[in-house]
């Protein structure tokens, strides 16, 4: 703690980009942070969202690795996150098996993650992918009325604004939710 910045970030603020070298270590304190893979061409996939008490498992391998960053990082709400300098954390690292246990269920966690968003597209319709995102933000944020625009559901979904507002429309008709500007307020368990 005595060795390690605290950093406030605003919703909206790129927190790590692709290509850049990795000093710090970020352990968010609180907020959420949105991690993206950007292809050559500047398109962005969504991988996954991170929480309080968590750290990025790309970004602990590339630092590990002493490698760029293969991610951009994005607070999606008004985030604090502990940013550990590189020395402290290779000396914990080496040191430290609950760090290390720390770093290993990381990797463990984003995995299962991953392989369940594969499952997602592969297996399921987007109505359906669209309801689980709808239901995890609420409940990772706490809340029933989620600040987000269709353009940001159809990012995160890999597919397009017109799919996610005719979806939306759908689950408005039929009570599960209520739209308004780039708000969507949950009425129904999804």
């Amino acid at each position: 703690m005595r060795e390690s910045t605290i950093a406030e970030v605003d919703k909206g603020a790129v927190i790590l980009n692709k290509n850049q070298i990795i000093r710090h270590i970020p352990l968010l304190l609180e907020g959420t942070i949105k991690v993206l893979r950007i292809d050559d061409e500047g398109n962005e996939l969504y991988l996954y969202h991170i929480h309080p008490g968590e750290s990025c498992a790309v970004t602990l391998k590339a630092f590990l690795a002493r490698e760029k960053s293969l991610i951009k990082a994005i607070a999606v709400e008004k985030s604090q996150l502990m940013l550990v300098p590189d020395v402290i954390v290779r000396n914990i690292y080496r040191n430290d098996s609950v760090f290390l246990n720390f770093i290993l269920n990381t990797y463990q966690n984003r995995f299962e993650e991953l392989i369940m968003l594969i499952d997602q597209v592969a297996f399921h319709r987007v109505d359906e992918r669209l309801l689980t995102l709808l239901r995890e933000r609420s409940e990772a944020l706490q809340r029933k009325v989620l600040q987000m625009t269709h353009q940001q559901l159809a990012d995160e979904l890999n597919t397009s604004r017109e799919v996610v507002s005719r979806l939306l429309k759908q689950m408005e008709k039929r009570g599960i939710l209520a739209l308004g500007r780039n708000k969507i307020e949950i009425k129904s368990p999804l």
